[in-house]
């Protein structure tokens, strides 16, 4: 049985959310909270096996109720908004960047087709995301032990990366934006981005990210040219893939492995194309989508990195990895910035 606690100040949008979680039969309404006080006292109370929550609420909002559930009692939190509001999609990136697992559209009304679809996806990701274990956000300003655990390289001739291919799922957000603050924007080396996200959500992301990190962040389109130094992420329901010669190719075949875009047929493109010169890194998130494409990167000679568990907020893709031994170097997320810039350089430095 999924324990649901949902977390909304409209009386109406609470009862619906209770229609639609009641018609699986595996899941039971835990609590209701109006306001962000109440639910993190009842998150603490319940313990429930995930929340749902909208992001404007009177008395403490719920940006404020995340970050404090987060640090206390981690759950997983499934935030419920209306993509169509700018100020909302707002605080639900910064929502997704304290600590929640993803966000799912607020429809205008619950009737009809639009109803039944919302109610699918609903449970779906209820589902997907009650059973993952969320590790503690410390609050802003606190520092945690780093570390990290390095299979050693070995040593050689200089190589010239062509391409960073990374994927991630839940808990990508927050992960994404403290990684590409900190790469240089003269990177030798263009960055291809898989992150799985809900439908519809992309372009509001690429746009609330590129704000986070002050820099341009491009979705990919089929034939463009892959610059170094700038960041791609795949489109919706398009798997992005890359030549030989730095074209993007973007392929609406079947999932893999029920995913489109998938990580794997990115990692899988990149060792192909460029071999020993390609670089493969899978950050935070559930599922196994990677670990095979990782693997194949390792094979042909690439780098394979992964974050590590104390710093992923979702250890799921890194460890699947691990598991079947395709992983070079495990790091802290603050370090794979300075690593990934020490093997590939920058432009300015290689032409001086």
């Amino acid at each position: 049985m999924i324990r649901v606690l949902i977390a909304d100040d409209s009386p109406v949008v609470r009862e619906l959310l209770c229609q639609a979680l009641r018609t699986d039969p595996d899941v039971r309404i835990a609590g209701m909270a109006t306001n962000g006080h109440e639910v993190v006292q009842l998150a603490k109370d319940i313990r429930p096996d995930l929340i749902t929550m909208d992001v404007n609420m009177p008395k403490m909002n719920g940006l404020e109720a995340i970050r404090q559930i987060m640090s206390e009692i981690p759950t997983p939190i499934l935030v419920v908004t209306s993509h169509g509001e700018n100020r909302e999609l707002e605080v639900a990136f910064n929502a997704l960047a304290s600590g929640a697992l993803s966000v799912i559209d607020k429809p205008e009304n619950f009737l009809g087709e639009v109803g039944d679809q919302f109610t699918t996806n609903l449970l779906a990701q209820v589902h997907a995301f009650s059973c993952q274990k969320v590790r503690r956000i410390p609050p802003e300003g606190h520092r945690s032990p780093s570390g990290s655990t390095t299979i050693p390289i070995v040593e050689g001739p200089r190589i010239t990366y062509d391409a960073i291919a990374v994927g991630t799922s839940a808990g990508g957000p927050v992960a994404l934006s403290k990684l590409l603050m900190l790469l240089p924007k003269d990177l030798d080396a263009p960055v291809l981005i898989v992150q799985h996200i809900t439908q519809g959500f992309l372009s509001s992301f690429v746009r609330w990210l590129s704000k986070q990190v002050s820099r341009e962040i491009l979705i990919a389109y089929d034939g463009q040219e892959a610059e170094p130094g700038a960041i791609y992420f795949a489109p919706e329901d398009l798997h992005l893939e890359i030549t030989s010669v730095r074209r993007l190719r973007l392929v609406r075949s079947a999932p893999l492995n029920g995913f489109r875009p998938s990580v794997d047929r990115l990692f899988q493109s990149v060792a192909q194309s460029f071999k020993e010169r390609s670089i493969g890194l899978l950050l935070t998130g559930m599922g196994s989508d990677g670990a095979e494409g990782l693997r194949e990167i390792q094979r042909t000679g690439g780098v394979t990195m992964a974050q590590d568990e104390r710093t992923s907020l979702v250890f799921g893709m890194a460890k699947q990895a691990l598991n079947i031994g395709a992983v070079d170097q495990v790091l802290p997320l603050e370090v794979i910035a300075s690593k990934l810039t020490d093997l590939v350089g920058c432009r300015r430095s290689k032409a001086s």
